[in-house]
């Protein structure tokens, strides 16, 4: 304010610039007279961000960047130290407050204090005092936070970039979490991304698990002459791709499904005419096989009443010296069972695919040249995969079945099952459960031709026809994400046509020989694997009373 008798202005500024004003002077005449005046206001609000105290680290060796800006005052800022010392090799940049590198490999690891000091146009000036750290140099790596939206692949990252102690010689993956989020490898330079310019370095690769959302951490480490890193880790933030995680799963329930309709499809019998002649006439209670093949092994058995009791028959017989006879018992109740363990070709894990099979059945002979039955159908199946993901199920199926003797020698057998199965898959990310229902149809011509008194040819013509049907269904991951998936229906046709041959040698001390070969050939349509084959050669020895020993080895 002005002081009309003194002329003195007094007060305090509300506000800073340039204030124009005109003082009026009356003498005691009455005469007058005036002046222009400015009055120019100095702000000396200025706001230090950061405020003062501790700067971020800093590194022997290493660039440094750490800004540090003012708000307040008037026109253009000026920055200087204005006490104290920087770390060697560390400059303030005038016009921006920001102290940067390089620091030179000379500078003294120590705790550097300064102030830092800015002026604006008018000449009002403010100041605040900071400390920094300065570290011997080492190999360090930070962490790193990456976003991955559904459906996209990460762009590499390059680790050299805000790592300390370079050059880089090497770098290593050190971990993932969880193993199945995907695949991560270290490449370099210019193999890193497609551009005009790409940094020198190395960089991590990261190909996310199709099914897999939430975090994903990747351990990594680098390395120079000074010796290798602190474990710096890249966390990639995946949003789940629910269109790429369905068809993953969907390709695995499918798999899985044929896989084991081919495994029934070979597997599944029920005995007919000339099975039931075989066992009227068997010494052993009880036949056992080993197929070792290409890729795994099969086992199994096999049994009946009337297997069981011709062998006891025989038993009887060759104890009190006299000649066994043939007899046909109208009924018969059988078992059999199949154990087989296989890897597929282009599998290079350690996991095997199991499936078992047992079967129980009875059936009735209505004369020399026909038998009507019944049989139950008992599967389990684990499948694992490349994956790492598992697949497990139990299954049945139940039928009438028929034989009849067309032609002297020629037989025809017919199958009809109907059955289902209850299934769990679990990728080590989604699990979840899915039902299926099936049918199977087959029939077969068979033929028995003596060739010699020591040989017997067995021809053989099957068609099979199975479908299997799964409902819809559903997984869900940790998170609670749910996908749900359609049902479908998988349908094969197998057609085939092969032949046994087999050979009986009597030895010294009434032991026989049976040498054996046999080879098939096939096609399984619609959802089937195509073109299939076997070819198979046995040896059983025997005392012809009370043992046998069986082998067969197939490709």
């Amino acid at each position: 304010m002005l002081d009309g008798a003194s002329a003195r202005i007094s007060g305090r500024p509300t506000a800073d610039g340039d204030f124009r004003f005109t003082v009026t002077a009356t003498d005691a005449s009455g005469a007058t007279g005036q002046a222009n005046y400015t009055l120019s206001v100095l702000s000396t609000n200025f706001v230090f961000s950061p405020s003062a105290g501790a700067l971020q680290d800093a590194m022997v060796g290493e660039d440094y960047s750490s800004r540090i800006s003012v708000t307040g005052g008037v026109g253009e800022l000026v920055y200087s130290v204005k006490s104290g010392d920087l770390p060697k090799g560390m400059v303030l940049n005038i016009s921006t407050g920001e102290p940067t590198g390089p620091i030179a490999d000379d500078a003294t690891p120590d705790d550097y204090r300064f102030t830092i000091a800015v002026v604006d146009s008018r000449g009002a000036s403010g100041s605040a005092a900071y400390t920094l750290r300065l570290k011997g140099r080492a190999v360090t790596v930070p962490d790193i936070v990456v976003d991955v939206p559904a459906g996209s692949t990460p762009k590499n990252v390059y680790l050299n970039s805000g790592a300390t102690g370079g050059p880089f010689v090497s770098a290593a993956i050190a971990s993932v979490t969880p193993p199945n989020a995907g695949k991560a490898e270290i490449i370099e330079g210019e193999l890193a991304a497609a551009g005009s310019f790409t940094p020198v370095g190395y960089y991590l690769r990261f190909t996310p698990n199709p099914s897999y959302s939430g975090s994903a951490v990747i351990g990594y480490t680098l390395q120079s002459a000074l010796g290798t890193s602190n474990v710096g880790r890249v966390t990639y933030r995946v949003a789940l791709d629910r269109v790429a995680a369905g068809e993953e799963i969907d390709g695995l329930v499918r798999d899985f499904v044929r896989t084991r309709q081919n495994l029934l499809s070979s597997t599944v019998k029920v005995p007919g005419l000339l099975d039931r002649r075989k066992a009227a006439v068997s010494t052993d209670p009880v036949t056992t096989a080993v197929t070792p093949s290409e890729r795994g092994a099969r086992l199994g058995f096999s049994s009946s009443l009337a297997q069981s009791q011709a062998a006891r028959d025989a038993a009887d017989v060759a104890a009190a010296g006299e000649t066994f006879v043939m007899t046909n018992r109208p009924f018969d109740i059988w078992m059999n069972g199949s154990f087989l363990f296989h890897k597929d070709e282009d599998d290079k894990s350690d996991k095997w695919d199991n499936f078992g099979l047992f079967s129980v059945g009875a059936d009735y002979l209505v004369n020399d040249g026909m038998l009507v039955g019944l049989s139950f159908h008992y599967d389990h199946m684990t499948g694992p995969t490349d994956e790492d993901a598992e697949l497990k199920g139990n299954g049945w199926v139940a039928g009438p079945y028929a034989s009849f003797e067309i032609g002297k020698g020629v037989f025809l057998d017919a199958n009809l099952l109907y059955g289902g199965s209850s299934n769990d898959i679990d990728t080590g990310i989604f699990h979840g459960s899915f039902d299926t229902s099936r049918w199977m149809a087959d029939v077969k011509l068979t033929g028995e031709w003596q060739m010699d008194e020591m040989t017997v040819l067995t021809p053989k013509l099957r068609a099979v026809y199975f479908t299997e049907e799964t409902e819809d269904y559903s997984v869900s991951n940790s998170l609670g994400e749910t996908i749900d998936l359609k049902g479908f229906i998988e349908e094969q046709a197998r057609f085939s046509v092969g032949f046994d041959v087999e050979r009986t040698l009597g030895l010294e001390n009434g032991l026989t020989l049976s040498p054996s070969i046999g080879a098939d050939i096939g096609f399984a349509s619609l959802d089937g694997e195509g073109l299939f084959g076997r070819i198979s050669a046995g040896l059983a020895l025997s005392n012809n009373d009370n043992w046998n020993i069986d082998f067969l080895t197939a490709v």
